[in-house]
């Protein structure tokens, strides 16, 4: 692969020099778009094993700084490759149009969680999605069943998945309930499910959004075509 050189790369001393990389950044770490961006000068650490540049993103919606780290690579070979670009805001999960107009709290809720799960922070990114779960489930039962919201907000979120009159979807009921399970596991001392992660968390949340979006999709192609009568050809 072709490598570029940049130049006018200070180091400790005001040394300035020039290295040569295996390639410029090609999408902004911050809005996720493809970019050619423009370059700044960067530093060149005095050991030489790193070097950082930062460029400017072009994008109008942007239009902010980023610093991409480029490590030295070992001998034979020369030159400098792209290692990370930073900061990053990590691109969201994307949820459908049903699904954000049910509960837009659910979706922001959930994007935290996301972002904190992607930097590392293990430990809270659990409690976040378990939060998400209950606006999820609580705005169902509120704006899609019918039920007064001074029946369903102060209510356990167990005790709204368990209630048969509320939930009357076998399998939304089963995902919901052991979504709370895990849930649960993640803000209370001793975990329950000490075999699970929060990957199976996500994937119950996953399937609680997917039976509550087919319930929705369902009632509301169904109120657009209407019955036939007679027989089915």
């Amino acid at each position: 692969m072709p490598q570029r050189e940049i130049g006018n790369l200070q180091q400790l001393h005001g040394v300035s020099t020039a290295i040569m990389v295996d390639r410029f950044p090609d999408r902004c770490p911050r809005r996720h778009v493809s970019v050619a961006p423009n370059r700044l000068n960067g530093y060149v650490q005095t050991d030489q094993a790193r070097a950082y540049v930062p460029f400017i993103c072009p994008n109008e919606a942007c239009d902010s700084i980023f610093v991409v780290q480029y490590r030295k690579q070992d001998a034979p070979a020369r030159g400098y490759v792209f290692e990370t670009a930073f900061p990053q805001d990590p691109a969201p999960e994307v949820f459908s149009e049903t699904v954000q107009d049910l509960s837009p709290d659910f979706v922001d809720i959930y994007g935290q969680a996301y972002k904190a799960e992607l930097f590392g922070l293990s430990d809270i990114c659990g409690a976040g999605y378990r939060k998400a779960l209950e606006f999820l489930v609580k705005d169902y039962l509120i704006k899609k069943k019918g039920i007064p919201k001074h029946e369903v907000a102060p209510a356990m979120i167990g005790t709204c998945i368990r209630d048969p009159d509320w939930i009357t979807d076998a399998r939304l009921r089963q995902a919901a309930e052991r979504a709370a399970w895990l849930g649960n596991d993640e803000i209370h001392y001793e975990r329950w499910h000490p075999g699970l992660t929060v990957d199976d968390l996500k994937t119950l949340i996953r399937l609680t959004v997917h039976w509550i979006e087919g319930e929705m999709l369902t009632e509301a192609m169904v109120a657009r075509i209407p019955e036939k009568r007679g027989k089915i050809m």
